[in-house]
């Protein structure tokens, strides 16, 4: 799988349901990860974790596809027999993606009866159901966030606001594209500023940019409570070439995880924050950064693709 977390989550899905419907074992393999993903991940209810090295793999008939950014296959999902496709003497099929492939899936006649369970769910529903299904965290993963969750929520009435502001192309990460702009950050501090009685509030803010996180700890200095480490891209060096640990990664984890029980979420242009707000599984106190920068709206996870112009 290609792309940050959110894409490998995505690649994730589009195999376990090929795997389903095949009638095959399935497994993760990530790789350009800094450590194992068992560091981070482990299974849930469902056993990913094959425990195959590399070498063999590379023995094994297999067959590879590569349908990164591909509409064509987008296009043509409902139309394959994929007991047809992926052939039987191959072992191993190995499918590499990052789109949004579920209701596709939903249209496909060859597969109706394997996906009866798929078919009353949205696209949102059926990642935030199927990610539940292959993954939860490590108990170093959970430790992190249990401890983060200790001070963030002391108690029943303390709520949790939180923002993702993915700035994209910046000094911590210059090989992004832009996101969001300066008057987007300027509008989410607007927003984050109506939250200001630190008796109720807690603030939580995800970001790619250090200079993102430096400010938000100096205006919301009383409220503010970090989930420490290294900001990072699963697939992208930021400027100073840091080394990225397993504790990097399971900060970018945890993160998401975070976002996923807000009480108030703010979210950006992101895969990242998208899916945790299908995690989160409630529209209430949910508000999108516009794509146009036009401003902040309370928004719906059902529309969040049409928001964003993205496949997830």
């Amino acid at each position: 799988m290609c792309g940050g977390w959110a894409d490998r989550l995505k690649g994730i899905v589009t195999a376990y349901i090929l795997a389903n419907i095949t009638h095959r074992n399935f497994g993760i393999k990530i790789t350009n990860l800094p450590c194992e993903l068992t560091n981070a991940v482990i299974p849930n209810y469902i056993n990913w974790n094959l425990n195959l090295t590399d070498k063999q793999m590379s023995e094994m008939p297999k067959i590879s596809y590569n349908k990164i950014d591909s509409d064509d296959f987008l296009k043509n999902v409902p139309y394959i027999d994929f007991r047809k496709e992926f052939p039987a003497h191959k072992r191993i099929i190995q499918f590499t993606a990052n789109l949004d492939y579920i209701d596709q899936f939903k249209q496909n006649k060859f597969h109706e009866k394997d996906l009866i369970w798929l078919r009353n769910m949205s696209s949102h529903q059926a990642y935030a159901k199927i990610s539940n299904v292959l993954l939860r965290l490590s108990p170093e993963s959970q430790n992190r966030l249990d401890e983060f969750m200790n001070r963030a929520k002391p108690d029943e009435q303390t709520k949790l606001i939180c923002a993702h502001i993915r700035r994209g192309k910046s000094a911590t990460i210059p090989s992004d594209p832009v996101r969001a702009n300066d008057k987007d950050v300027v509008n989410a501090w607007e927003f984050l500023s109506a939250y200001n009685d630190s008796s109720i509030y807690k603030l939580f803010i995800a970001t790619d940019s250090d200079a993102v996180n430096r400010e938000a700890k100096i205006r919301f200095s009383k409220q503010i409570v970090e989930n420490a480490g290294n900001i990072i891209h699963v697939d992208r060096k930021n400027q100073e070439h840091r080394v990225e640990t397993c504790d990097d990664f399971r900060k970018v984890i945890t993160d998401q995880q975070i976002l996923s029980r807000c009480d108030v979420l703010l979210i950006s242009h992101s895969g990242f924050s998208r899916y945790a707000a299908y995690m989160r599984n409630t529209d209430e106190g949910l508000y999108c950064i516009l794509r146009d920068h036009s401003g902040i709206k309370k928004c719906k996870q059902s529309y969040l693709k049409n928001i964003y112009g993205v496949t997830l």
